[in-house]
């Protein structure tokens, strides 16, 4: 598999992949091996797991988050926006982060309001509640950030987009998915 990263990464996404879909899971892993292959798609994720070592908490829980998906095609690499990279992880039953979307000068400037109170010494309780309320929307992640891995937050990923994200994003509202935690 290339290297123990990769060997992990794939015995991880074996693992999330029965526990979304049961009996279905080998058929539904190669079907989706096949569309990415087929499609010329990467998809990037995050991997957690003890087993490669921590950043100052250990998890309580082996798994992985979809950061970035992105289709290769036959010219520039075309990176999925937050709407369709929920979309395509929902179809996919793969699990994503919490998302919070401040399209509003209101929520943004509180966004940054936040952002400063909690940076330093925030935990993810705390940190989810807040932005959660400020958020014009906000969707959980696929699996609680406490529960699997605990309160220690290693940071936040921030992305500007452009104006239609606001209408786009009530894809997300559509595409709720249920909690996989364990």
């Amino acid at each position: 598999f290339g290297n123990i990263y990769t060997a992990v990464g794939i015995f991880v996404l074996g693992r999330l992949f029965r526990e979304a879909w049961g009996r279905e899971a080998p058929k539904m892993q190669a079907e989706f091996n096949d569309c990415l292959e087929k499609n010329r798609i990467s998809v990037s994720m995050e991997l957690v797991t003890a087993v490669l070592g921590d950043h100052g908490q250990r998890p309580k829980d082996d798994y992985a988050v979809i950061t970035a998906v992105t289709e290769f095609g036959h010219g520039k690499p075309q990176f999925y926006s937050t709407p369709e990279l929920i979309k395509f992880c929902r179809a996919w039953r793969l699990p994503t982060n919490h998302v919070w979307l401040f399209s509003t000068r209101k929520s943004a400037t509180s966004f940054f309001v936040a952002y400063d109170a909690l940076c330093e010494e925030g935990t993810a309780t705390p940190v989810c509640k807040v932005l959660g309320k400020i958020a014009d929307i906000s969707v959980p992640g696929s699996k609680d950030h406490v529960i699997v891995q605990g309160e220690i937050l290693e940071g936040l990923v921030a992305r500007i987009v452009s104006r239609e994200s606001s209408v786009q994003m009530g894809v997300l509202r559509d595409f709720r998915q249920r909690s996989l935690d364990g």
